[in-house]
């Protein structure tokens, strides 16, 4: 399993709180973005949500997103996979 770390945005802002997030990923995801915030196991990287299916190891990635801001305001966390049908699960 490979852990990425990672803030959430959609439509140019910070996603402010978990159950946002759910709701986002779930009706819009292609309007979702993350932005990788460590070194490895790449260096900075965009991400559309919508996208993380069709990524070569999206069945061993999962998303480690911190937000309001990963940076600076650290009040909530979250882990994003894909499932074997390729739908995103946030737990």
């Amino acid at each position: 399993m490979t852990w990425i770390n990672a803030g959430a945005s959609y439509a140019g802002r910070r996603v402010k709180t978990k159950a946002e997030l759910k709701r986002l990923l779930k009706a819009e995801p292609q309007n979702v973005t993350f932005d990788t915030t460590g070194n490895f196991p790449r260096r900075e990287e965009i991400v559309t949500a919508s996208d993380l299916g069709n990524r070569p190891n999206a069945d061993s990635e999962s998303w480690s997103i911190v937000g309001p801001d990963p940076y600076s305001d650290r009040r909530w966390y979250a882990t994003v996979t894909v499932n074997r049908l390729k739908n995103l699960v946030v737990k």
